[in-house]
């Protein structure tokens, strides 16, 4: 998932300093994706050219996109089916069991089922073609903040792991770590999404005023319990909040007033993940050339923007 999509997941993280420094484009190409095409390996993980998957040497175009480094998460999988491994597993071992039988033994020696296993798989993996997916990522060389296209549990840990290899370890932007105060309310975020479903809010940052308004759609649930959505039901919505439960993601808007322009719409998670941001259009007047670097710029500009006022709207309503 590119950066560049219209409507992208979105998981922010923070680099300190002196790892930070540490990402230049040598030590991409040093942690860049290899593939295992030929070997029979179920996944595998690296950096590669985020506006080319398949480019790991950066000939398409360089990393450095104003105060921003950018590449790519590739992850390749192999997936074999259960049932179809399970199949070939018993096929094996019925053509050893009647083998045996024909020797005058009646089971496998121990352990053997356990190895067949093994070697269909094996043998499958060896048939099956990876499956490549990349995942846009940009780092703000001025503030340490990272942003990275997936909001996927499995993938967001790899990327953890790896980017912890390479640069060092990566602090997730949780409601926890945004704070930087210990809140009143056991779930701060929940209760601020829960206050802008109500009504929507206004915020100043930075010479300008922002509106924050819900957008109809929220999703409801307790702590560890079923959720359950409601779109443009305020009445029941209201109900399971008295009765209890939180919201868990609620769709938004932000535009900046008096001219209500629009800067984003998007869905809030209750772990400070974005889902489905769009972005305003890029528009390029007629005859003009184009110019990706640019329109990287104009897009991220946008997500900047949104993640700047989200963050700040909730340690401004904790008090951090």
């Amino acid at each position: 998932m590119s950066l560049m999509k219209s409507s992208i997941p979105l998981t922010n993280y923070r680099l300190e300093a002196s790892p930070l420094a540490m990402i230049t484009s040598d030590k991409l190409r040093q942690f860049a994706f290899r593939s295992i095409d030929d070997v029979q390996e179920e996944n595998a993980w690296g950096f590669v050219n985020g506006d080319d998957m398949f480019d790991t040497e950066w000939a398409r175009s360089v990393p450095e996109k104003g105060h921003y480094m950018t590449f790519g998460f590739r992850v390749d999988v192999r997936r074999i089916s259960p049932a179809i491994l399970k199949k070939h597993v018993a096929e094996k071992i019925r053509e050893e069991t009647e083998y045996l039988q024909t020797q005058g033994r009646k089971f496998l020696p121990k352990g053997r089922k356990g190895e067949i296993r093994d070697q269909c798989k094996s043998l499958l993996l060896s048939k099956t073609e990876p499956r490549p997916s990349m995942y846009g990522v940009a780092v703000d060389t001025n503030t340490g903040l990272i942003y990275v296209a997936s909001t996927s549990k499995s993938v967001l840990e790899a990327f953890e792991k790896y980017m912890g290899t390479a640069f060092g370890e990566l602090e997730r932007l949780y409601p926890a770590a945004l704070s930087g105060v210990t809140s009143a309310s056991d779930h701060p975020l929940e209760d601020l999404m829960r206050d802008i479903y109500a009504e929507s809010m206004t915020l100043p940052l930075n010479g300008k005023t922002y509106a924050i308004a819900e957008q109809g759609k929220a999703t409801l649930a307790r702590t560890d319990g079923p959720s359950v959505s409601v779109t443009d039901a305020p009445d029941s919505a209201q109900a399971g909040l008295e009765s209890g439960l939180l919201i868990k993601s609620l769709k938004l808007k932000i535009s900046t007033l008096p001219e209500d322009e629009l800067v984003s719409v998007f869905t809030l998670n209750a772990d400070f993940s974005f889902s489905g941001l769009k972005t305003p259009r890029i528009r390029r007047e007629k005859g003009t050339d184009a110019d990706p670097d640019a329109d990287f710029l104009l897009k991220m500009g946008f997500i900047e923007e949104t993640v700047t006022v989200m963050h700040s709207l909730f340690r401004q309503r904790i008090g951090g």
